[in-house]
């Protein structure tokens, strides 16, 4: 920094100093100061109720950012519950549909057994019936002519007692 310039008068008188002003450098740095207190002045800054006005002002935006956010995590969580809920409901489904299926196969295996033949014939046999062995067959042709196939016999006789054909 330069020290406040002074004229100097050369002579028998000797040297006389008279201050011209502030240097540039001090002049920017006085206008600075100047600049920074009206920024900072009364006018600038917010009064007593000011933080209080503008905190109010901003309550309608932090309302609804909370009442977003809240519906947000609402709609995750009803979402989420209805993904279980179908989930369970699936679940119950495919264990309904294996069981059915389980049935079904039992059904099967009940109806093939009832129409096994050696359980027809054991049931026949209880009613009272007889196989009835080989039979004889009445062939009829086109033109009438007919022609016995095998030997009739008794329907109460054994086959093997009968005769075969």
């Amino acid at each position: 920094m330069r020290a406040p310039s002074a004229t100097r008068a050369s002579g028998a008188a000797g040297i006389t100093a008279a201050p011209a002003g502030p240097s540039r450098s001090t002049q920017r740095a006085m206008d600075r100061r100047r600049r920074r207190q009206v920024r900072m002045s009364a006018s600038r800054m917010s009064g007593a109720g000011r933080p209080v006005r503008s905190a109010l002002l901003r309550v309608p935006f932090v309302v609804a950012l909370i009442l977003v956010l809240g519906g947000g995590i609402g709609a995750v969580l009803y979402l989420n519950t209805k993904t279980d809920e179908s989930g369970i409901r699936t679940e119950q489904a495919q264990q309904a549909s294996s069981q059915l299926r389980l049935d079904i196969e039992a059904l099967s295996r009940s109806i093939a057994e009832q129409n096994a033949t050696p359980r027809i014939a054991e049931q026949a046999r209880r009613l009272g019936l007889v196989p009835a062995g080989d039979a004889a067959i009445l062939v009829i042709d086109k033109s009438g002519k007919r022609t016995l196939v095998g030997r009739p016999a008794p329907v109460g006789q054994h086959p093997a007692a009968g005769g075969g054909h």
